[in-house]
C-alpha cells in the first residue's frame, strides 16, 4: 500500500503492478469505504447517481486514484459547503466524480520543479481549490449534459 500511495499515480498507473493485488484491492476498498462512510455520515439519499459515483470511483481506484490524492477534493467540497452554508450531502456526488482529477494532484506532488514538500503542499492546495470550484461549475454546466451521469464531471473537469 505504501508503494501505491507514494507512486506518482499518473493517469494509467496500474496499482496491481505497483503494489500487488492485495494492495490494489486494499486501496480500492479504502476509497469505497471512505465514500460509504461519508454517504452514511451526511445521510445522502441513495439513488442511481450515488451508486454510479460509488462504483465509478471504486473502479478507477485500481489505477490513478489513491486515498491521499482524492482527499483534497473532498476537503474543498466541505469548505465550499461551509462557505455557501449548504449541506455537504448535496455536493458529495459531484465531489466524488471530481476525483477524476486525482492523477493531476499526484502529478503536481511528484513532478514539481521545487522541493518535494513544497510540491506536495501545492498539490494539496490545488486539489482543495478544484474541490471548491467543481460544485458550482458542475451545477452551471448542468444544461449541457442535462443531469449527472458518468461523463458530466469529465466535461466539467476538462
Amino acid at each position: 500500500m505504501y508503494k501505491i500511495v507514494t507512486s506518482p499515480a499518473i493517469l494509467v498507473t496500474d496499482f496491481m503492478y505497483v503494489g500487488g493485488i492485495g494492495a490494489a484491492f486494499l486501496n480500492a476498498v479504502l476509497i469505497f469505504s471512505f465514500n460509504f462512510f461519508l454517504v452514511k455520515l451526511f445521510k445522502v439519499k441513495i439513488n442511481g447517481i450515488t451508486i454510479a459515483a460509488f462504483f465509478t470511483v471504486f473502479g478507477f481506484s485500481f489505477f490513478g486514484k489513491n486515498i491521499l490524492n482524492i482527499l483534497p477534493f473532498y476537503l474543498g467540497g466541505i469548505l465550499y459547503s461551509i462557505y455557501t452554508s449548504t449541506d455537504f450531502s448535496e455536493h458529495i456526488v459531484p465531489i466524488a466524480f471530481s476525483s477524476a482529477l486525482a492523477p493531476f494532484v499526484s502529478s503536481v506532488a511528484f513532478y514539481g520543479e521545487i522541493s518535494y514538500e513544497t510540491s506536495y503542499i501545492n498539490a494539496i492546495l490545488i486539489g482543495i481549490l478544484i474541490g471548491f470550484i467543481v460544485v458550482p461549475l458542475s451545477k452551471s454546466l448542468y444544461d449541457f449534459h442535462e443531469g449527472y451521469d458518468l461523463y458530466n464531471l469529465g466535461f466539467t473537469a476538462g
